[in-house]
């Protein structure tokens, strides 16, 4: 097949037979195969044909491609209904869920330029994913796994893990992509919480404490929060800096501020 690459769209497409074998396997042994799995921008299908082998009638693809989700269409007719061309950002993942034992994985290589906005439109919809494998930039997946304490830690790395697993498992080279890509990939798997503790807290007043924490990551709990929380409420964080709070900190001072 001819194809025209795009770069606006942050197309590099992983083509070794050896890394495409790997992702799969790490795909197989996270998730169950009874599950609806969604596949985020397939490409050409080369991570395609292993998760249809695993999955088959429960694989979803999304494509925003034309030319690609055209190509789709045609070599996997088998599952044509599952297949759509949509900009991953405006598609709701509530439509491919039928009931509420429903549940959905998520995994692909996400294109460089728009993987934290997919990363953040995936959140929205925790409800129904249960787990998710994905090909990242290396420093972004070095912000989702990232702990307390590391200069990768931040926003991305609290949200996700207040309500998921996060493991960063092995990178892949830029050779192992065309067009081939200036920086390393890496894998991470993101599995939810089998226990979800904490949960009777108010998520958008957490957001808002985390945001504006690491606006200003520099300065003690006690400076960069004083526009919103007493120092009663911060009163056991105030010496420490923003990545030096846990996940727990965190929905502990949103919930004195509840009280």
């Amino acid at each position: 097949m001819f194809f025209a690459f795009k770069k606006k769209l942050s197309q590099n497409f992983l083509i070794s037979s050896e890394y495409i074998k790997k992702f799969n396997d790490s795909v197989e042994l996270l998730c169950d195969s009874k599950n609806k799995i969604i596949e985020i921008g397939p490409g050409r299908g080369a991570i395609t044909d292993g998760l249809y082998n695993i999955f088959k009638k429960n694989l979803f693809l999304v494509e925003i491609d034309r030319d690609l989700y055209q190509y789709l269409q045609s070599r996997y007719s088998y599952i044509y209904s599952n297949i759509f061309h949509k900009d991953f950002l405006k598609f709701e993942i509530s439509q491919i869920v039928f009931d509420e034992f429903d549940k959905v994985n998520c995994v692909g290589n996400l294109p460089f330029g728009v993987s934290t906005p997919i990363l953040f439109h995936l959140l929205d919809s925790k409800n129904f994913i249960d787990k998710m494998c994905f090909i990242l930039q290396k420093e972004v997946a070095m912000r989702l796994a990232a702990k307390p304490g590391n200069k990768a830690y931040g926003i991305p790395s609290i949200f996700f893990q207040a309500h998921y697993e996060v493991e960063y498992k092995y990178e892949i080279p830029p050779e192992a992509f065309f067009p081939r890509p200036k920086v390393t990939s890496s894998v991470v798997t993101i599995s939810k919480k089998k226990e979800q503790k904490n949960i009777d807290y108010d998520e958008s007043l957490f957001k808002k404490i985390v945001k504006e924490s690491f606006s200003k990551r520099r300065k003690k709990i006690e400076n960069s929060l004083k526009s919103l929380v007493g120092p009663e409420v911060i009163f056991n964080y105030k010496e420490m800096r923003p990545e030096e709070l846990s996940v727990e900190d965190f929905i502990s001072i949103t919930k004195l501020m509840k009280l």
